[in-house]
């Protein structure tokens, strides 16, 4: 009953890890059966623990989020200038320099390598998965010339998407930036047919970095890259992807580079991913 109970609550990683210690308490402690149990009881209950307050923490994260968003969407409309692209921006970097205003923006120093990137590729068709506040959809919509480009940015959030179209039509690129609200993983698999997008020139990777290989891998298996298509990722090092730059870095289909750099609006260090697909 007892492991019946944590394979509901806690994660598969952590359940692997508490089937990995019963595993190895059964090999060395096998002539203490009753010592054995003891142990692998208090390694269940110690990772039960553990779950309970990382889910909680992150709960909590996501609330404080919320509520600087809120604070940043009501000060840019009441001080940015409408239409101007490079203001919205400037103002929202603005809001942030304030250390208790902390966003998931990919910031200006970021944003400079992702802007280089976005340029050379000459996309026009881009796909971003994370639209979040909007700022990394007018930096790269402001780059698309007016009837030249089309940028669609996937949020599965209802507010924040709501957020990033109001970002995006104050800054006047809304003719050729679109946010889509929904799981990127039901949504990718319909570009083709819902959106009529044949292929993508350039995709922004910037949601929810264990998501990264999965949609990647679902952009891949619906035939949406062609050679010469770029792929950016943000946030490699920090919070960390490194299964995803491990699988870009190794793979024979994809010319990757690591730029380094630093998390948005703070000093700890931080990666960039580019990688031009090769084709198959």
């Amino acid at each position: 009953n007892l492991c019946l109970c944590v394979d509901f609550t806690c994660s598969s990683s952590h359940f692997d890890i508490v089937e990995s210690f019963i595993v190895m308490f059964d090999k060395y402690l096998e002539g203490c059966p009753c010592l054995s149990t003891l142990i692998a009881g208090f390694v269940i209950f110690a990772v039960i623990v553990y779950h309970l307050f990382s889910t909680t923490a992150v709960a909590k994260r996501q609330k404080r989020q919320k509520v600087v968003a809120r604070k940043a969407i009501k000060y840019v409309h009441e001080n940015a200038e409408a239409g101007n692209p490079d203001h919205v921006l400037a103002t929202i970097d603005q809001f942030c320099d304030d250390d208790t205003n902390f966003m998931m923006n990919v910031g200006p120093e970021k944003g400079r390598i992702v802007d280089k990137a976005f340029a050379e590729a000459k996309p026009k068709i881009a796909l971003e998965l994370g639209a979040y506040c909007g700022y990394s959809a007018v930096r790269l919509g402001r780059l698309l010339k007016p009837g030249q480009g089309r940028f669609i940015s996937l949020e599965i959030d209802p507010e924040y998407a709501e957020f990033a179209r109001g970002i995006v039509k104050l800054a006047g690129v809304d003719d050729r930036v679109e946010v889509v609200l929904g799981s990127s993983h039901e949504i990718i698999p319909q570009l083709k047919d819902r959106f009529g997008i044949d292929h993508l020139d350039f995709v922004f990777i910037d949601h929810w970095k264990d998501l990264y290989i999965r949609d990647l891998k679902l952009i891949e298996s619906n035939n949406l890259l062609r050679p010469g298509s770029v792929v950016v990722a943000d946030n490699i090092l920090h919070p960390g992807a490194p299964e995803f730059k491990a699988r870009m870095l190794e793979s024979l289909y994809y010319k990757s580079v690591i730029h380094p750099t630093h998390l948005e609006y703070s000093k700890k260090k931080d990666e960039v991913l580019v990688a031009e697909f090769l084709g198959y």
